[in-house]
């Protein structure tokens, strides 16, 4: 699997558990709101509830005391209850905080029971009116009456039992949603860590043959080419840059040691044209002799003029191993030319390669910045969600204030309020425990940037690395440049030095036909001794500056170590 492929898996995979934190944190919002709602509504119908038995209550007193007393005031008091007492409205209002249906239904019982006392009830008044006001209290006092009252007292309680079982069920489920969700939120942050420690890890495997890579590029710019990169087995980009680079290292290997061995072969042929302009020199030297003396000894003369021509054979043999030399030399430093350019264009490959991982990395931070910026939006939410508990709490704490004023009647209510209080306080806990999660995954986000900025500045040093290694190449590819067209000259000195042997050779034979008449023809002689004089002072030369070109390729090729076979 390439580099880019597993920075676009890890990119995608922090974008997917992002996306599911956030869901997850939005859904524990949601609990939360919901279980707030259920406590609420709970509060509501245990005071409905409370209300209505309440009512009943006063009735029986109000009843009773105006069946004691026959005063007015205790019968509009009575009245009012009863418009207050109106179960379809408390029917509705139940209904309102969707409570089920079959537990609504037990309001209809307390409502026909209700009737029957109020029948009594209205009886007794009948009675108080006519002025009989103890039958009115018997009837208010008889086992009838009492029996009613009590069935509406036990139906009230069984009613708000079940309210209060049904409100418990409701408020266990959403706490247990709220719990889930908590514990989703955390698998979620520790699958997330881990995820950011695998891709760290697998990015950091990924890029540590790059170091490697790097200082073998320093010792190649440094002229250091004795040690040989391995080929690398991996399928990455990292892994066919090093391959790359170890086929241009072995390429340039070969080509300077060819130059090193052409150079070579070149000052030995230039020691040998030097010799061989030598024994020119001596041989001429030999004819100017030869010539003093023609006039006495023509077959002394006839001697050394076969001395002479058997050294220039000598002089053409040398100065065709010259030109042959030289053509090798040529053919060595074009090839050599072709193999630097080769290297310069792997190069550039090379350093296009290194640009493309710094743009992945450089897209890479810009990720994990967003990732930051969500993560600060997080905490924003469980900061709401903290203060949205605070004030729960403080409004349970106003609620069980207010309960104790109540007195004995605001006892349950003094309850509710303190389960609201411990909620509203674990849903701080939770908060808090969220925002502990939230600062390490923002550290963690922190870790990974600083290492990729690291892995950035690696690939920037990699791409200096290449481009000095481009720039040795360029070097190179000028230096061959050079010693190829003085090689070139070299070889057409050498054409020249041929043309001029055979020349001479050629003279030579026509002064051994005419060795007879050589007295006659002395002038003629010394012009011939004169030419080929100064045609050896032209290849002595050539040979000097045919050996200190050679010098100066060996001290080209010595700025490099490389490899021996």
């Amino acid at each position: 699997m390439t580099l880019k492929n597993y920075m676009k898996i890890g990119t995608a995979g922090t974008i997917v558990l992002t996306v599911f934190v956030v869901a997850a944190l939005i859904f524990v919002t949601n609990s939360i709101q919901t279980l707030y709602k259920t406590l609420e509504d709970r509060s509501g119908i245990t005071y409905f509830v409370g209300a209505g038995a309440n009512i009943s209550k006063d009735l029986t007193y109000e009843a009773r005391l105006y069946a004691y007393s026959g005063n007015e005031a205790y019968v509009e008091n009575y009245e009012a209850l009863v418009v207050q007492e109106n179960f379809e409205q408390l029917k509705t209002q139940l209904a309102n905080y969707n409570v089920p249906e079959t537990i609504l239904a037990a309001l209809n019982d307390i409502d026909a029971t209700s009737q029957v006392a109020g029948n009594i009830e209205q009886q007794a008044f009948a009675l108080v009116q006519d002025g009989k006001l103890l039958e009115a209290q018997q009837l208010l006092v008889s086992d009838d009456y009492e029996a009613a009252i009590a069935q509406i007292t036990a139906l009230y309680v069984a009613f708000n039992n079940e309210l209060v079982a049904w409100s418990n069920e409701l408020a266990n489920s959403t706490n247990k949603q709220a719990n889930f969700s908590a514990f989703l939120i955390g698998g979620l942050c520790i699958f997330y860590g881990i995820g950011m420690i695998t891709i760290f890890l697998l990015l950091l495997r990924k890029l540590k043959p790059l170091d490697a890579l790097t200082q073998s590029a320093h010792r190649i710019a440094h002229g250091d080419l004795t040690e040989s990169i391995p080929t690398a087995t991996g399928k990455d980009e990292i892994g066919a840059l090093t391959n790359v680079f170890s086929q241009m290292t072995t390429n340039l290997n070969r080509v300077l040691t060819a130059v090193n061995e052409s150079s070579q072969h070149v000052a030995a042929s230039s020691e040998q044209l030097l010799s061989s302009a030598g024994q020119s020199t001596v041989a001429s030297q030999q004819v100017a002799q030869t010539i003093n003396k023609i006039s006495a000894d023509a077959n002394v003369q006839q001697i050394q003029m076969n001395e002479t021509i058997a050294a220039l054979q000598e002089v053409t043999t040398g100065i065709q191993h010259v030109a042959a030399a030289a053509e090798d030399v040529t053919n060595v430093s074009t090839h050599a030319q072709q193999n630097a350019e080769s290297g310069k264009a792997h190069i550039a490959k090379t350093v296009e390669q290194m640009d493309d991982i710094d743009h992945a990395v450089q897209q890479s931070l810009q990720t994990v910045e967003q990732l930051t910026q969500e993560s600060v939006q997080i905490e924003q939410f469980t900061t709401a969600i903290t203060q949205i508990a605070n004030q729960t709490n403080l409004l349970a704490l106003n609620a069980a204030i207010e309960a104790a004023r109540a007195g004995e009647s605001g006892k349950g209510f003094a309850v509710v309020a303190d389960e609201v209080r411990k909620l509203a306080e674990q849903s701080n806990e939770s908060a808090v425990q969220i925002v502990g999660l939230i600062d390490s995954l923002q550290q963690g986000i922190q870790t990974m940037t600083h290492n990729m900025q690291k892995v950035s500045t690696k690939v920037h040093a990699g791409v200096i690395g290449v481009t000095e290694t481009g720039k040795s190449f360029e070097e190179i590819l000028h230096t061959t440049s050079e010693v190829s067209n003085q090689i070139m000259s070299v070889s057409a000195v050498a054409e020249q030095m041929s043309a001029s042997s055979q020349q001479m050779f050629a003279t030579f034979e026509t002064l051994q036909q005419t060795a007879e008449a050589t007295t006659a023809n002395t002038a003629a002689s010394v012009n011939v001794v004169e030419q080929q004089a100064e045609a050896m002072h032209h290849i002595t030369h050539n040979a000097q500056q045919l050996a200190t070109l050679a010098e100066e390729l060996n001290k080209e090729v010595r700025q490099f170590s490389i490899q021996t076979t």
